[in-house]
């Protein structure tokens, strides 16, 4: 699920990880670099999500998960 709030410059992702610690590209359409992403929704799984080591665009973004199989959402600002 992607959206794209109208009122606020962001941008919110739903986004799944299938492997632990691995770089994972998600793309948006924020239409510029995100300065922060924000975690909204976890799903049942403890997870921690940081920044992956790909420079983040104005078109993609880069996390990982401390666990496999987990999904979020989060907010792009």
């Amino acid at each position: 699920m992607s959206v794209r709030s109208p009122s606020f410059n962001t941008h919110w992702l739903t986004v799944a990880f299938t492997a632990a610690a691995a770089d994972t590209s998600f793309t948006h359409d924020l239409g510029r670099t995100p300065q922060a992403a924000f975690v909204i929704f976890p799903d049942t799984t403890a997870a921690v999500i940081y920044k992956g080591s790909v420079a983040w665009t104005s078109t993609t973004i880069n996390l990982r998960s401390s666990v496999a199989n987990v999904g979020v959402t989060v907010m792009l600002v």
